[in-house]
C-alpha cells in the first residue's frame, strides 16, 4: 500500500468514527432536552386525581442516567481513538 492511499484510507477511517461520535453525542443531547422538558411541564402535586408523581420520578430517574451516560463520553472518545489506532497499524503495517 503506497503512503497517500494510506494517509487517505486513515483520514476516512478518522472522519467516520468523528462523524459517529457527534451523532451519539447529538442524540444523547436532544433525549436529554426532551427529558427535561417533561419534567419541566410535570410537576408533583398532592391531588390524588392529578397525581403527576410518578411521572415526575420517571422523569428525575431519566436525566439522572443520561448524567451517568455523558460521565463515560471521555471513555468512548478514549476507545474510538485506541480502534482507529489499531486499525490504522493493522492496515498500514
Amino acid at each position: 500500500m503506497s503512503l497517500k492511499n494510506f494517509l487517505k484510507e486513515a483520514k476516512a477511517q478518522l472522519g467516520s468514527q468523528i462523524l459517529e461520535y457527534g451523532v451519539l453525542i447529538v442524540v444523547a443531547v436532544i433525549i436529554t432536552q426532551i427529558i427535561q422538558s417533561i419534567q419541566t411541564s410535570v410537576t408533583p402535586t398532592g391531588d390524588l386525581e392529578n397525581d403527576t408523581r410518578g411521572a415526575f420520578n420517571i422523569s428525575s430517574l431519566g436525566i439522572d442516567g443520561m448524567i451517568q451516560f455523558g460521565d463515560f463520553f471521555v471513555i468512548i472518545a478514549v476507545v474510538l481513538v485506541g480502534s482507529f489506532v489499531i486499525r490504522i497499524l493493522r492496515t498500514g503495517f
